[in-house]
């Protein structure tokens, strides 16, 4: 068992990293509020599972090779949960801001102070927990430790719900149609994700395998979905950038903003999916010179990011071609 431990969790943490990575290069590409949240999430996620499945894994072995005594263990793991407790809970945060952001909807100011509060009674509760262990009452401290556990652990549930629930909720109200298939399918893949998340613990609670079950699921769970997301948006902005039958109306809406002619050439491959990387590597200017652009086309257009921008650049061809058949 320790054997296969050994091999799995470098193996999960990994994958968590190479998320990580996925979701920068995601961000880099296309800049948009989601994808940045989403990878703050993902940061979180695996700084979380990384002190305690790698953490709590060198401490016993540490430990044991210098023959301690349980208590110390424990003592150490209430340490590791202590440190790591606020990262899970920056996760939820960042969850639910996510898809909020995802389904264009702005995050009340009250799931901040919830949050804040939640993190500080936390981190409260375990340094309550470490002072009374310390003081030499470790009897009481079990039990206490097991609530605090249990409750840590469900109380995310409701907020993840939430989370998943706008998806669905707030999908009717996007635009384009494609966008609200892709809130709802993501929504899809998380509630089929999250369900073996939820489920497997009864199950395997009292088998050695929840010891290895659980470290897989924590650092892959969000593997699928920032796959599809990627596979979504590579494909969505290829297939909505402008067509060349509708270059009159592309060079209309240049004169009537006063979009500048290095700002139509960068419009122009923002809208074949090239990234700002490729923008540079083409047109020979640096990365912060192709951002100050993109401010100023933003301002210009009234849009607040890529995908709106995209956006109206689609309905302006969609426009175009209602035009041509209505004659």
């Amino acid at each position: 068992m320790k054997l296969l431990m050994a091999v799995l969790l470098p193996f999960c943490v990994g994958i968590g990293i190479a998320q990580i990575f996925i979701g920068l290069s995601m961000y880099r590409s296309f800049r948009l509020r989601f994808l940045l949240d989403y990878l703050y999430l993902l940061i979180c996620l695996n700084i979380f599972g990384f002190i305690i499945f790698i953490g709590t894994a060198f401490a016993e072995y540490v430990l044991i090779d210098l023959a301690r005594s349980p208590q110390s263990f424990r003592a150490l793991s209430q340490v590791l949960s202590l440190i790591a407790a606020p990262f899970l809970i920056m996760a939820w945060y960042f969850f639910i801001l996510m898809t909020r952001n995802l389904v264009e909807k702005k995050l009340p100011w009250i799931f901040l102070a919830v949050f804040i509060c939640l993190m500080g009674i936390t981190i409260l509760t375990q340094g309550f927990l470490i002072i009374e262990y310390q003081s030499g009452s470790p009897g009481s401290l079990s039990p206490l430790l097991l609530i605090w556990r249990r409750i840590l652990r469900y109380i995310g549930t409701p907020f993840i719900a939430f989370a998943i629930g706008q998806l669905f909720f707030y999908a009717r109200n996007l635009q384009p149609d494609k966008k609200k298939e892709m809130a709802r399918r993501l929504g899809w893949i998380y509630v089929i994700l999250y369900i073996p998340f939820y489920t497997l613990p009864f199950l395997l609670r009292k088998s050695q395998m929840w010891g290895i079950v659980y470290p897989f699921l924590h650092f892959t769970i969000h593997l699928w979905p920032i796959l599809y997301i990627r596979n979504f948006l590579r494909h969505f902005f290829v297939e909505e950038s402008i067509r060349p039958e509708n270059e009159k109306s592309l060079l209309a809406i240049f004169t009537k903003n006063n979009i500048s002619p290095r700002e139509q050439e960068i419009v122009r491959l923002i809208l074949k999916g090239k990234s700002y990387k490729d923008i540079e590597r083409e047109l020979f200017i640096s990365v912060r010179t192709v951002r100050n652009h993109m401010s100023n086309i933003y301002r210009k257009l009234k849009v607040k990011n890529r995908f709106q921008m995209i956006n109206l650049f689609r309905n302006m061809s969609l426009a175009e071609e209602t035009n041509k058949l209505s004659r």
